[in-house]
């Protein structure tokens, strides 16, 4: 026998709302919110609100480490009015330009619509340029938020006290509830077979189409590390308390390469911060940006965090990037392939790098 056209429809609807719920569980729907405010810095002075924490090591800048707690404003004027606090550490990650720094920040919101609501951020950035950086996640109303940051510097007043105005645009991705397949149940009050066929094909591919098309990009190069000596890429800037290397720290600026040889092609350089965080044994805990300086990649970098134990395979999470690499998850697997040196070392560690994005 048979089934009835009401049967028909009661099976076609119950069909709609499965596929349209299972496609919309997939992931989570998300919205972007953009912000746009001011980032005032004093620098020396009795209303500083940045300080030199670990003054450099050598006689330039690198290695330096700067701690903050700077003022968020709706405009660029002193007077304008406060929205919020930044929660910051900075260091001085580039041996060959003075002005480049590894930041690691926390925009915590104080007044508005997002009071109580904050954003974490990490990357690079170059005094007097446009940057862009990662927004790896945050609290409250930006709970698992996403995104990146666009800033540049307006406005640099003073000698020996310092006065910095930043212009930052945030563009955030946060989890939202969107049902738009409702709209099409408003087209008509009683649909007929293929109208229902039409809704849902339809309603599955609206869905469908709020999940953004990813690609997983793997890349492969060697990092070289040299400690010690007059080209080293890495130093000391905390010397630890103890008699074990446990509490030490040290600052970056190492070479990414396409080989393990010295003479392989130079592909980009990293923004590190170090610290030696297990009493047990040497195993650290890494904060990195690397920056790809030429071929496809050229202007893009990855932020990368997590543990290394040396001498054995380590993973460590991708949590953001920008250009090619903007809003990327992902992971790297490296391993230490060669050592060499005592006072003056050579290291190189073998990388692969997994970028969703």
């Amino acid at each position: 026998m048979a089934p009835s056209p009401s049967l028909l429809l009661l099976l076609l609807l119950l069909l709609l709302f499965t596929a349209v719920a299972t496609v919309s569980s997939d992931e989570p729907k998300e919205k972007m919110t953009h912000l746009h405010f001011y980032f005032h810095i004093y620098y020396g002075g009795p209303n500083a609100t940045i300080v030199t924490a670990v003054s450099p090591p050598g006689n330039g800048t690198f290695g330096g480490i700067w701690v903050g707690n700077n003022i968020l404003k709706e405009g660029p004027e002193s007077s304008s009015m406060l929205i919020g606090r930044t929660y910051d550490l900075t260091v001085q990650a580039s041996i060959e330009n003075p002005s480049a720094y590894l930041y690691m920040l926390n925009f915590v919101f104080t007044t508005g619509e997002y009071n109580g609501s904050s954003i974490s951020i990490v990357g690079n950035e170059v005094v007097g340029e446009t940057m862009e950086r990662t927004i790896v996640g945050g609290t409250g109303k930006f709970r698992m938020a996403w995104g990146y940051t666009v800033s540049r510097l307006i406005s640099s007043t003073g000698t020996t006290e310092f006065l910095f105005r930043v212009s930052a645009s945030t563009r955030v991705c946060s989890s939202a509830t969107v049902d738009k397949y409702k709209a099409f149940f408003s087209m008509a009050s009683s649909p007929s077979l293929p109208l229902l066929l039409l809704f849902l094909f339809a309603a599955v591919a609206i869905v469908s189409s709020d999940k953004p098309k990813e690609k997983m990009t793997h890349l492969h190069f060697y990092l070289h590390v040299y400690y010690g000596g007059p080209n080293a890429t890495t130093v000391t800037v905390v010397s630890p308390p103890g008699n074990s290397t446990f509490g030490s720290i040290g600052v970056g600026n190492n070479i990414l390469k396409e080989g393990p040889e010295p003479s392989s092609m130079l592909i980009g350089r990293t923004n590190d911060l170090t610290a030696q965080a297990s009493i047990e044994s040497p195993s650290y805990l890494y904060m990195l940006n690397f920056l790809f300086t030429a071929g496809e990649y050229n202007g893009s970098s990855i932020a990368i965090v997590g543990r290394e134990v040396l001498g054995m395979n380590s993973e460590r999470t991708i949590v953001g990037g920008t250009g090619m690499f903007r809003m990327a998850r992902g992971y790297t697997v490296s391993t230490l392939i060669s050592s060499s040196g005592t006072t003056q070392l050579f290291l190189v560690s073998e990388y692969d790098a997994y970028i969703y994005h």
